[in-house]
């Protein structure tokens, strides 16, 4: 546990590090609230049989608990925990995800570049942040639906998703 706990604070100062070189010219963005947004349950049917759960929890103030399922036919084939956190400093909101089955890790850097717009960056690894493994953005269509899009395969992907509770 101890191992895990200094891992990740390693990876949130890399991220941090990272982050205050980029320029943000959204300061007049409350990224703090616009972030609580995600809280709670959000469901995306993707295909026939494919189901998508993202649920989200508040942990203190300022960060949130993340669980991510997709399930094909009731059937689990992809789970990640993950964890969020707003960096008042960079203004930036930093954010690590673990796959359950291979134990491998994604950060993510991110920030809202309007009132319902989110963009964010995936980054596989911490060693060479500079190098983007994806870009996603998600529009709130409404505070009950938002719509995530990204390039899968040289492909763009948009996945609606809609809040349970």
């Amino acid at each position: 546990m101890k191992k895990l706990f200094f891992v990740w604070t390693l990876l949130m100062a890399s991220l941090f590090c990272y982050a205050v070189q980029a320029q943000n010219n959204q300061k007049n963005l409350n990224q703090a609230e616009l972030v609580k947004r995600y809280l709670g349950l959000w469901k995306a049917e993707v295909g026939k049989d494919t189901t998508i759960w993202f649920e989200t929890s508040a942990y203190g103030e300022n960060a949130f608990l993340g669980s991510f399922k997709t399930k094909v036919k009731d059937k689990i084939i992809f789970e990640t925990k993950q964890m969020w956190i707003y960096d008042k400093k960079s203004d930036k909101i930093f954010g690590v995800e673990l796959e359950k089955k291979s134990g491998t890790f994604t950060y993510y850097l991110s920030r809202f570049i309007s009132e319902n717009i989110y963009e964010g960056t995936a980054i596989k690894d911490i060693m060479h942040p500079d190098i983007i493994d994806q870009t996603f953005y998600e529009k709130f269509k409404s505070p009950d639906i938002f719509i995530q899009s990204f390039i899968s395969n040289n492909q763009k992907v948009s996945i609606t998703y809609k809040r349970i509770k």
